[in-house]
């Protein structure tokens, strides 16, 4: 039995060791853009991801600026991580569901409802919401132009605030 459990061990440390085991279970290493119905994408500004950055709308290039990945926590709700340092997630930075609210990159790894996000569908169109909020979504603050901030606005099927395609 001893030698069952040693033989476990090393095999386990032996997978660690050559990395097969590097990518903890449950992440999506399947980075994507997220395009809004305006058919601008999520973007980090300036490709410079750290923990405070303002998320923003940008014309979609297909850069690690605007790749994100989906890692499952519950049965609705998702930590939506970035490319450029996965490590850091959106999350609603002012917390709670305030309209106007930020939506800016922080440490992911916690259920935190400010750091995790699910589907909501008004009209015809889906929004993403963070688990704190009931009323607000992420929304293309003041319309359809490049650089407009993200934060969070009364959910509506309107094309700054509608996830058109996730891809690319």
């Amino acid at each position: 039995m001893h030698k069952r459990i040693a033989a476990a061990v090393v095999s386990g440390a032996a997978l660690i060791a050559t990395g097969l085991a590097a990518v903890p279970a449950g992440a999506d290493t399947n980075y994507r853009q997220i395009q809004l119905h305006n058919y601008l994408c999520f973007d980090v500004p300036n490709a410079n991801a750290y923990a405070g950055a303002q998320v923003q709308q940008w014309t979609c290039n297909g850069t690690g600026a605007q790749k994100w990945s989906w890692r499952q926590v519950d049965s609705t709700h998702y930590e939506i991580r970035s490319y450029l340092n996965p490590d850091l997630c959106l999350n609603n930075w002012e917390g709670g569901d305030t309209t106007g609210n930020h939506i800016k990159l922080y440490t992911c790894g916690s259920t935190n409802p400010d750091r995790v996000f699910n589907f909501v569908y008004t009209g015809n169109g889906a929004q993403l919401q963070p688990k704190s909020a009931w009323k607000n979504c992420v929304n293309g603050w003041g319309g359809d132009a490049s650089g407009n901030e993200l934060r969070l606005y009364t959910c509506m099927d309107v094309p700054n605030e509608d996830i058109g395609v996730w891809g690319g």
